[in-house]
């Protein structure tokens, strides 16, 4: 995933659930919607079909996990509902956006108030510390330094993390970084989370709080759209899309 733009975009976590909500039924107003998207990439010997045209609809308090094998096209349809990468065709609109409509400007705007991002190698700051990786992705809400300090402090508490906020980068185990970029990616109250490989690089201890996390992230009738490749964290979650060569090739609801 791109990250440079994106360091700004989070939300808080809720109450405390052991597996994510059941998948609700599918409504007309969906939360998620795409619509004949596709999206090719350009190489030496012509246009890669990274994602074939594709309708999907995701409805609000979903837990979706995305599974497919390696360059199946699981990531480009996590940044595709993301707005970082752009369709080649078709049309992409969230929580009544529609994201291809948009100029880089407006979605950046839009990512900042209305979706957390967690990406697979955490993409922390090297040179700030915990608390102000946390803290930088408040900025797009304002408000006072002490007043982002506060709720920094208070994301990292919810994680486990208050007493390593002075900490750099360097200094954290892997497990501690991927806990300070979801607390980054909760920051600003987002109704919508994306995680590429959430449990990817962590041990099956940390890999399972990480999981409990995101399971809380839903409680509170929020959205989360995650790629993995971990079946354990798949079957956690209330409905599974599968991807392999750029299409869906199955989607099934649990619970």
């Amino acid at each position: 995933m791109k990250v440079g733009r994106f360091l700004a975009e989070r939300l808080r976590l809720a109450p405390e659930p052991s597996t994510f909500n059941p998948a609700p039924s599918t409504t007309a107003g969906s939360f998620i919607r795409l619509s004949g998207v596709s999206k090719d990439y350009r190489t030496g010997r012509g246009p890669l079909a990274a994602l074939r045209p594709t309708d999907l609809a995701i409805e609000t308090g979903e837990a979706v996990a995305i599974v497919g094998p390696s360059g199946s096209g699981k990531s480009t349809l996590l940044n595709l509902i993301a707005g970082i990468d752009r369709p080649t065709a078709g049309r992409i609109v969230v929580g009544g956006a529609d994201l291809t409509a948009m100029d880089e400007e407006r979605l950046t705007r839009w990512r900042g108030a209305h979706v957390g991002v967690v990406f697979q190698f955490f993409q922390l700051m090297p040179t700030l510390s915990a608390l102000e990786n946390v803290a930088l992705a408040l900025e797009f809400r304002g408000g006072g330094a002490g007043r982002r300090r506060d709720r920094a402090l208070a994301l990292l508490e919810r994680v486990g993390l208050a007493d390593l906020a002075d900490h750099l980068p360097a200094e954290l185990s892997g497990g501690e970084q991927q806990r300070v970029a979801l607390a980054r990616a909760l920051a600003n109250d987002p109704p919508l989370l994306l995680a590429d490989e959430p449990t990817g690089n962590l041990d099956s201890a940390t890999g399972e709080r990480v999981m409990g996390l995101l399971a809380e992230f839903t409680a509170g009738g929020r959205t989360l759209v995650f790629v993995t490749h971990d079946p354990a964290l798949a079957a956690r979650a209330g409905r599974v899309i599968r991807v392999r060569d750029g299409a869906i090739e199955g989607d099934e609801r649990h619970g």
